[in-house]
């Protein structure tokens, strides 16, 4: 397969896996959101419907043990964040997972700013670095 073709089927994958949907109620879901889905990793998989994408039954397991942020499932099943947005929509209205977004904070000149707790997280984080 040339370079080219590659670049084609690469940018097939993510409109097959979000069925074609490019927005959704998520769309502003913000990247530090965590998700975490419900029951047993072996519960929630069998509910999936067998049309689930493996991206979508992957995120299913990979949160079953522990939080993980947009940002992070957008990583670890290599697709972008819009994509992983419109899955988590999906998985969401079924009851697979539940989203959990950041407290949001907002400034008295009206502009949203980032809750200290987030800012102390990101200062332990990079101290235990």
């Amino acid at each position: 397969m040339t370079a080219r073709g590659k670049r084609g089927a690469s940018s097939v994958r993510p409109y097959l896996v979000s069925r074609g949907r490019t927005s959704t109620g998520a769309a502003d879901l913000p990247l530090e959101t965590l998700v975490r889905s419900g029951g047993s990793a072996v519960e929630s998989a069998r509910a999936l419907p067998r049309t689930a994408a493996p991206e979508a039954r992957s995120i299913v397991a990979l949160t079953r043990e522990r939080y993980l942020t947009v940002a992070e499932l957008s990583a670890m099943v290599a697709l972008p964040v819009p994509v992983v947005r419109v899955v988590l929509d999906e998985l969401c209205g079924g009851g697979y997972v539940r989203l959990h977004p950041p407290e949001r904070v907002v400034a008295p000149d009206g502009r949203r700013v980032v809750p200290r707790s987030v800012m102390q997280g990101v200062l332990d984080g990079i101290a235990a670095l």
